[in-house]
């Protein structure tokens, strides 16, 4: 049966819940299966998140994690993104709820609104300048683009608008239709499938990589057993690898601390340095605020990275 939500069809959905439904309901439903948001991080292009740690939170092993203020901003700016996104477009966002596909019912979707009279999605985001590149020029970034493809194939839909603000800044704006790329949908489920059958379903977790390292400090903060028997390979290959970084990123910083040492050279006593009148780095003074030691004035290094 085809969901109808606002006088939008979505014909490859069912509604799960309202969108004003229990935070408790919502939070059990999505362990459920795999969000938009779940897939970004499956496909690799979530900077925040790991596979490992969405298997810790798919099977119910997931430490709770403080709220951030970064987190609290993106829930108090998302409304507005909403509301600049309706006056740039003329076009109005409605409320939505969780969705389920129909044909592939561990894939789910909260969209951030839809669009009845567009026939469309729509996806809030608030991100900082280090993601500003990736929404410029009419494009999205990857990993809103992987979540709203996800969206699409449990809706059925044939378009989504993608909206950020950078920063918070309302007057760095930027939205766009992202077009339904079904070959894309098909990876993305295929790939999501996998995961759930070969690590949810099998209970057996992803390799773990330095995006999981403070989720397991605080997996672990706790001493609960004064010591733990380890497989001898196993034990002895990771210290080895360890040593091995850290042996590589102590001659990394000496090399860096060479590196800045001549570019301090070169400029002197200059702010900026130049080849043929294009600048190439700054050696700018920052001041220091003192909290309980006092102000000092310093100066850094900045290297703008090579363009393309």
């Amino acid at each position: 049966m085809t969901v109808t939500i606002q006088e939008l069809e979505m014909p490859a959905a069912r509604l799960l819940l309202a969108h004003d439904a229990p935070r408790a309901q919502w939070l059990e439903a999505r362990q459920a299966g795999l969000g938009a948001s779940d897939m970004s991080t499956i496909a690799g292009v979530n900077p925040y998140k790991s596979a490992y740690e969405l298997w810790l939170d798919k099977t119910g092993r997931a430490p709770s994690k403080p709220v951030t203020r970064r987190m609290r901003m993106g829930n108090i700016l998302e409304p507005v993104v909403r509301e600049i996104f309706e006056e740039v477009t003329g076009l109005t966002v409605q409320p939505c709820g969780l969705l389920e596909s129909v044909d592939h019912p561990i894939f789910r979707c909260t969209p951030d609104g839809i669009i009845p009279a567009a026939g469309r999605g729509f996806e809030a985001k608030n991100t900082n300048w280090r993601q500003k590149d990736q929404w410029a020029d009419g494009e999205v970034a990857d990993h809103a683009e992987v979540q709203v493809q996800t969206s699409m194939g449990v809706t059925g839909l044939p378009g989504w608008y993608a909206a950020a603000v950078i920063d918070g800044n309302p007057d760095d704006f930027h939205y766009q239709l992202v077009h339904r790329d079904q070959a894309l949908i098909d990876l993305l489920f295929e790939m999501g499938e996998r995961f759930w059958r070969d690590h949810v379903i099998a209970d057996v977790p992803p390799p773990i990589t330095a995006t999981d390292l403070d989720v397991l400090k605080l997996l672990n903060r706790d001493v609960k057993r004064s010591s733990v028997e380890r497989d001898a390979d196993t034990v002895a290959a990771t210290l080895s690898e360890y040593r091995a970084a850290a042996a590589a990123e102590k001659q990394a910083k000496t090399q860096k601390d060479a590196a800045q040492a001549r570019l301090i050279d070169l400029a002197g006593d200059a702010e900026e340095v130049t080849v043929g009148g294009e600048k190439q780095f700054t050696y700018k003074q920052t001041t220091r605020k003192g909290y309980t030691v006092a102000d000092s004035t310093y100066r850094t290094i900045y290297v703008p990275k090579v363009k393309a």
